[in-house]
C-alpha cells in the first residue's frame, strides 16, 4: 500500500511543479516576465481620477452611522 501512496504523492508533486511554470536561477540579475502588462485606456484613467467618491445609498449611510456610533 505504501508504494501506491508514494506513487500518487509523486504524481501530485509533479503536477504542482508543472503548473508553476519555469523557474529562475538565483544568480540571474534580470528576471524574466512572461506576463504582458497592458496600459489602461486614457479615458478610463481620467474618469477614475475625476469621478471622486460616489454618493452613498441610504442603506450604506445608515450602516456607516451605526459603525461610527459603536
Amino acid at each position: 500500500m505504501s508504494m501506491i501512496k508514494k506513487f500518487f504523492e509523486k504524481k501530485k508533486a509533479d503536477a504542482k511543479f508543472s503548473l508553476a511554470g519555469k523557474g529562475q536561477k538565483l544568480g540571474d540579475s534580470t528576471p524574466k516576465q512572461d506576463v504582458k502588462v497592458s496600459k489602461a485606456p486614457t479615458s478610463q484613467a481620467k474618469g477614475a481620477q475625476r469621478g471622486g467618491p460616489k454618493p452613498l445609498s441610504e442603506q450604506q449611510r445608515q450602516a456607516a452611522e451605526a459603525a461610527l456610533s459603536r
